[in-house]
């Protein structure tokens, strides 16, 4: 990860560009984001959805490739979550009362604490679909918080830096002995997909 190029970092909500962040204060309706016909689906990546019984079946194109879940209705239909972050952390379970326990949590800091408990029963998928339910909650951010948009569309083409100093998987982690840090920053190339798939379809 080249961390010295003239790219945008962000991390910290209250410095600039902290409103890139999943934690930032966005309530987020993902209902209205798969029921939108704004703008085109095979654009905005999301390539079908299927309501089927108590579950939605979605497929989507996230980081180049096609993936296909099932998410529970109760957590869609309904719904309103205040932050993107609460929506990722809920989403890691299919047991309706950690579900709720996790969505009644108001703080975004605690509840990314919470969804790390040991008593939260981890989706037997969630690791191969973990980035789709991150990018499916960043299309709603910034298509239903035109503010927020507008922070993102500034950014240029410039490349984005989740400058998390201990997370080395969403952002650029702790920098190794020779100072360089090799963090995957998975938010910061999930941002630039949203980034260019809403200017793409003039959103919103």
């Amino acid at each position: 990860m080249n961390t010295n190029d003239q790219g945008i970092y962000f991390y910290q909500l209250d410095k600039p560009f902290g409103e890139l962040s999943n934690l930032y204060p966005s309530p987020i309706n993902i209902a209205l984001l798969l029921d939108s016909q704004s703008f085109d689906q095979t654009m905005r990546s999301i390539q079908s959805v299927e309501r089927d019984g108590g579950f939605y079946k979605i497929s989507i194109v996230s980081m180049g490739q096609t993936c296909e879940f099932e998410l529970p209705a109760y957590a869609i239909e309904g719904i309103v979550y205040p932050t993107v972050e609460h929506w990722f952390q809920c989403l890691k379970t299919l047991d309706l009362e950690k579900w709720a326990w996790l969505y009644r949590e108001s703080d975004p800091f605690e509840i990314a604490r919470k969804g790390k408990s040991p008593s939260i029963l981890l989706r037997a998928d969630w690791e191969q679909i973990k980035d789709s339910i991150m990018f499916i909650g960043l299309l709603a951010k910034f298509t239903q918080n035109t503010a927020l948009w507008k922070v993102l569309d500034s950014t240029g083409s410039n490349n984005l830096y989740e400058d998390a100093p201990k997370d080395a998987y969403w952002g650029l982690g702790p920098a190794d002995t020779s100072g360089k840090r090799n963090g995957k920053n998975t938010l910061g190339h999930l941002l630039v997909k949203v980034r260019t798939c809403l200017r793409a379809n003039e959103a919103p």
